[in-house]
């Protein structure tokens, strides 16, 4: 299940029916159980029986992405009198439709009773777990990327027409010695300019419909400094890419045409 191991050691073949009952818990177990000192040779109490314990492993989710990690024992799975409701797992990179038959076919050499439920693959089971997160983000990156798209072409509209109501401004400013980086400047610091007043804007309403919809959240905090920080950066680009063109096209502009100009 690739579970770290922290300290000590897993229950292995060793560790069978008849030998002392032994365990390896997790680093919560250890904060809660313990109080944060290590573990390894002491015994905790499972209904009437004690369960040494020889390791510690990492935190890992046990049924949910968002749930807490609980305080966890892995037992030795050799050491338990019954079987019923467990789950065997199997690692390999080959795929569970060809591995199928001959994981039956072992079964059935083992003991032709024993029953083979269904196989499912461990990411299968994890895609289900967070399928209401992924069709989220896949909707919000859809209308987010549509809403972005709708901007930059208003944007570039916007720019542009205020470079042709401007042209004879430019070609005045160009005639008396203005340089084209410095035009080119005077129509993206209008795009600057809006762009900033839609993130002062946007900024805080995202804070509070980021409340809203905490609970579809995974992963990341409505008011996540680095993610709010990555959006600014995303739009000012783009509001600066929907400006260039219209700006370029002023920062080339001919004086003597833009005199001419009414």
């Amino acid at each position: 299940m690739s579970i770290r191991l922290v300290a000590g050691r897993v229950p292995g073949l060793q560790d069978v029916e008849g030998m002392p009952l032994v365990g390896a818990v997790n680093q919560t177990a250890v904060t809660s159980l313990f109080g944060g000192r290590m573990p390894i040779g002491r015994s905790i109490r499972i209904g009437e029986k004690d369960v040494l314990i020889v390791g510690v492993v990492a935190d890992s989710r046990y049924q949910s992405q968002r749930a807490p990690t609980p305080p966890t024992l892995y037992d030795a799975a050799l050491q338990r009198a019954g079987w019923g409701g467990h789950h065997i797992v199997l690692r390999t990179d080959a795929p569970l439709a060809r591995l199928e038959p001959a994981i039956r076919e072992a079964v059935a050499r083992v003991h032709h009773d024993l029953p083979v439920p269904e196989l499912r693959a461990q990411t299968t089971l994890i895609a289900q777990t967070n399928a209401r997160e992924e069709v989220f983000a896949k909707l919000l990156t859809m209308f987010g990327g549509l809403a972005l798209l709708l901007a930059s072409i208003g944007l570039h509209g916007v720019t542009a027409y205020s470079v042709t109501r401007r042209t004879n401004e430019i070609g005045v400013r160009v005639a008396v010695g203005a340089q084209p980086l410095q035009v080119l400047w005077l129509v993206l610091r209008q795009v600057v300019i809006l762009a900033s007043i839609g993130l002062v804007i946007g900024v805080p309403v995202s804070l509070a419909a980021g409340r809203l919809v905490r609970s579809l959240l995974f992963g990341v905090a409505p008011n996540d400094a680095l993610a709010l920080a990555g959006a600014c950066v995303v739009l000012l680009a783009v509001a600066l890419a929907a400006g260039l063109l219209p700006a370029l096209r002023a920062a080339r502009l001919d004086p003597l045409v833009a005199l001419r100009a009414d």
